[in-house]
């Protein structure tokens, strides 16, 4: 079952830096934090001071040094020395962010979302490649959190990651570098992180821009072989497709769960079950239209828990109409969630 409301903007997890500033009890605080989620009219924010909803506060992007004035919507108290605050800007700032964030009437069968210049087939030259290079050029859609530094300026910009290979990825942002420009990548997710030398391709968008991994130490190799789910492949053997991706965890019979969220179209909220099960996430077959990056509730109708999560992977290779199988990690961690041992 599919239900919804209105809701303005999708969510992204991304921890941005920033600096919150505003009046407390005690008086005038000025306090560097990070965000844990983001959309194009507000963000999560983690925060020691002590503020109240309806406050008013100022959040500085410490990147690109911008302000924005924001009101306070939802403050949940934490037993931990910092709360989670929910902040809305007072005034329409799309690009603060830096983010490409989807278009409003954004859903899986859009052109958009099917790729442009990033996901089109394979040029004459690229299909030349020999077969045991083709799992270097798969690219796969992959959602995490990726932070980009141009080398000679020393600038710095924090990315999505839409798309992700071995030789390469493709970063949404609203900021693109020049084409040529030597970058130092990091990627993280599911706890791990991947650092690479790369240089901007000529794919450079109003979306984004692509980056080609020029240098790659050994153990991030590995690192991204495991998310992509080649470690294990032999030299030669044909790349596995998106739905084969994470095939090494173990299958167990599956858990009816409820996912819900936000689409541009309101909130939804569908039932299904997982294939695959995680200490730190999951993966299941869903119907409704979510994104890599995108922010879901997970509940276990087993064990009745609730657990917020990130959309990690989509396959979009599947017909329109039938469910497609993602991959989401959790935000935090929590004990016991499925109620049975699953394989790390």
């Amino acid at each position: 079952m599919i239900t919804s409301k209105r809701r303005r903007s999708q969510r992204l997890i991304l921890s941005v830096p920033i600096i919150v500033s505003g009046e407390s009890v005690t008086g005038h605080f000025n306090e560097q934090t990070r965000t844990l989620v983001v959309n194009a009219h507000g963000a999560l924010v983690t925060l020691a001071t002590i503020v109240s909803a309806g406050q008013r506060i100022t959040i500085q992007h410490r990147a690109s040094g911008e302000e924005q004035a924001c009101r306070v919507v939802y403050v949940e108290p934490s037993p931990k020395d910092e709360g989670k605050v929910a902040v809305e800007f007072l005034k329409s700032s799309p690009h603060f962010w830096h983010i490409a964030f989807p278009p409003a009437d954004w859903s899986p069968e859009s052109a958009d979302s099917q790729g442009d210049e990033s996901s089109a087939p394979l040029s004459a030259e690229t299909n030349a490649i020999q077969e045991n290079d083709r799992r270097h050029a798969t690219r796969y859609n992959f959602g995490a959190i990726a932070e980009i530094v141009d080398i000679r300026l020393r600038r710095e910009l924090v990315a999505v990651t839409r798309d992700l290979s071995l030789s390469g990825c493709f970063l949404s942002t609203t900021t693109p570098l020049a084409k040529g420009t030597e970058v130092r990548v990091r990627i993280t997710s599911s706890g791990a992180e991947f650092r690479a030398a790369g240089k901007v391709t000529g794919n450079v968008t109003s979306a984004g821009m692509g980056v080609e991994f020029v240098e790659i130490a050994p153990s991030d190799k590995a690192v991204i072989e495991k998310w992509l789910g080649l470690a294990t492949m032999s030299e030669g053997e044909p790349p596995p497709s998106s739905s084969e991706t994470r095939r090494a965890q173990r299958l167990i019979p599956g858990i009816p769960i409820t996912v819900s969220g936000d689409l541009p179209a309101g909130v939804f909220s569908e039932e299904t079950e997982t294939q695959t099960i995680k200490h730190d996430g999951a993966l299941f077959r869903l119907s409704t239209p979510v994104a890599p990056g995108q922010i879901v509730r997970l509940k276990n109708r087993l064990t009745r828990m609730e657990q917020t999560c990130c959309v990690l992977f989509v396959d979009q290779k599947i017909e329109q109409g039938k469910p497609r199988l993602l991959a989401v990690q959790f935000l935090e961690p929590v004990p016991n969630f499925w109620g049975t041992e699953p394989q790390t």
